[in-house]
């Protein structure tokens, strides 16, 4: 994904606060604009990264489970309501059990916006996280790089295949 964002302009701001992340080798890469490495995502390191977009950006998160509670979750919930005045958008990955749980901060917001792209879904509820039902026949599935289930918030499920590029 970031990778066909960032060949057609859009800039990303990376945060991979795992040293694993296959997201860390972005770090220099054209295009990016903003790159944290560690688990607390300061407020205003993250309004700097902004302040240097050119045009319309993307805040990508790896590992966003690690960061839900960062310091910057006031000013993510305020990207996910359209407050910036930015044209600003928020993509995660991360551990569907463990992403987006709670009861307020800005994951339940990002939630709350009943769309996305779920990546091998391996349970039922994962498709909760995009504000989708899921068939049986759906999960539980052998892995398939790059093969999802994409919602566009309309309650259809479309079946799409991510490309896959070397990071």
């Amino acid at each position: 994904m970031i990778r066909s964002l960032l060949s057609v302009g859009t800039q990303v701001i990376v945060a991979a606060p795992r040293p694993q992340s296959p997201l860390r080798r972005l770090q220099g890469a054209e295009g990016v604009v903003g790159f944290f490495t560690g688990d607390d995502l300061a407020r205003e390191d993250l309004e700097a990264a902004v302040e240097r977009l050119a045009g319309p950006g993307v805040i990508v998160m790896d590992d966003a489970e690690l960061l839900r509670t960062c310091d910057a979750g006031e000013f993510l919930q305020s990207v996910l309501r359209g407050g910036t005045g930015r044209d600003l958008a928020i993509v995660i990955a991360g551990d569907a059990e463990d992403v987006c749980g709670g009861f307020s901060g800005w994951q339940v917001d990002l939630k709350k916006a009943r769309r996305g792209l779920l990546l091998s879904p391996q349970n039922m509820s994962d498709a909760d996280l995009i504000g989708a039902r899921l068939q049986r026949g759906s999960t539980g599935q052998a892995v398939q790089p790059g093969r999802g289930l994409l919602h566009l918030g309309d309650g259809r499920l479309h079946t799409v295949q991510v490309p896959l590029t070397t990071v």
